[in-house]
């Protein structure tokens, strides 16, 4: 039992009996309403959180809102104007359009898997290769296999990631089993991106290679983060607990590392560009055959087909030339031999071309160590379109 009184504003407890060690006293107390003002919705947080015991992790708070006010201020790109205009051809750099990688890096500022196979049919398209698809039978199934025949030595008409393209392709062979690219080709990936990016810097795309910069915030995401948790715990772990100076250090680098990938910012030219392919991609994406008839260009389909390749667009730009492109392309050897050419079934039928490339190239044996990402994947059709169609 306990006793209390009262004296103005204050009411006095007294317990009957000494306490022991350990021993609390509960007191209940109630008022009418109004006498006591309630508690902001601040101070109501600031109870939640403990702050008196949680002030730590004001550190990785303001880490975070460090990286939101360098994001606003530097990672984001400029905008140019409100609305997608529609384009019918890709962006243009010295009066020569962009290849499809160059396009799609500047879509997501990442060189991935579909972003080089649909450059690979580029460079078919153009006549630098032919792809014959190959099949041998098997007791029980048949197994598929694609062969990269060289046609001509690049030249000057391609970019320098064209040409590098080329090269870790065929070195100085003559033809290359997709197959045989399977842990081989992927010690080229790694220069492929350092070229893409440097290019598209050069170019006055970006302000800084887009790697460099998440590489940057990497880094020093990682250094912020064991420093502060060994800083914090030399400092604070016999106050706080080594717990929380533990999350707190490792929190305060969360930020960096989490916007490492939202850092890289395009130029005001690259933010037009940006645009164009926005527009482009709508075309691609919604060109009605009148409309392409109309254009009277008997090599738009494979023009522009690796390009919709690399904006994920293929199946849309296929489908509008049902009916309209008839011939087979020159580039793509089938076992099936010649017969009547649909754009859609031809999309649909070598699309695993298009996945067995990109599994090929970026697949590392295990010993390598590689550490690297195939990226977008290659959904959304598979090679397609080849020079002279007929109307």
């Amino acid at each position: 039992a306990c006793t209390y009184s009262t004296f103005n504003n204050t009411v006095e407890f007294k317990a009957g009996r000494n306490l022991f060690p350990g021993e609390g006293l509960t007191i209940a107390y109630g008022w009418d309403k109004g006498i006591v003002s309630p508690p902001s919705s601040f101070k109501r947080f600031l109870w939640a959180v403990n702050l008196e015991q949680n002030w730590i992790f004001i550190l990785p708070l303001s880490s975070l809102l460090i990286m939101i006010i360098l994001w606003y201020r530097r990672g984001r790109d400029p905008r140019v104007r409100e609305s997608v205009t529609v384009m019918y051809g890709p962006p243009q750099f010295n009066n020569a359009p962009l290849c499809p990688a160059e396009v799609g890096t500047l879509v997501d500022e990442t060189l991935d898997s579909r972003d080089i196979t649909a450059t690979i049919v580029g460079l078919a398209v153009k006549g630098y290769i032919k792809i014959e698809e190959t099949k041998e039978e098997g007791i029980i199934f048949d197994s598929k296999d694609y062969y990269l025949a060289k046609q001509k030595d690049a030249d000057d008409s391609l970019t320098l990631f064209e040409k590098k393209l080329m090269s870790g392709l065929f070195g100085a062979l003559k033809g290359r089993m997709v197959s045989d690219l399977k842990n081989n080709f992927y010690t080229h990936i790694n220069p492929l991106k350092k070229t893409i990016y440097n290019e598209l810097t050069k170019k006055k795309f970006f302000t800084v290679s887009p790697d460099n910069i998440r590489h940057f915030y990497t880094g020093a995401g990682l250094i912020i983060a064991i420093a502060a948790t060994a800083l914090i715990n030399l400092l604070f772990s016999d106050s706080i607990g080594e717990t929380r100076t533990f999350i707190a250090g490792i929190m305060s680098g969360l930020p960096m590392l989490g916007f490492s990938k939202l850092m890289p910012a395009k130029t005001k030219a690259g933010s037009a560009a940006y645009m164009e392919i926005l527009g482009f991609e709508e075309f691609l994406s919604r060109a009605e055959k009148d409309q392409l008839i109309r254009m009277k260009d008997e090599n738009l389909f494979s023009k522009f087909f690796p390009y919709a390749l690399a904006l994920n667009v293929a199946d849309n730009w296929a489908k509008a030339f049902e009916g309209i492109y008839q011939q087979p392309p020159e580039w793509y050897v089938s076992p099936m031999g010649a017969r009547t050419f649909s754009p859609t079934s031809f999309n649909r039928s070598v699309s695993s071309a298009m996945s067995s490339l990109s599994s090929a190239i970026f697949s590392a044996p295990r010993s390598s160590g590689s550490g690297f990402s195939g990226g977008g994947g290659s959904s959304g059709g598979g090679f397609g379109g080849g020079g002279g169609g007929s109307w």
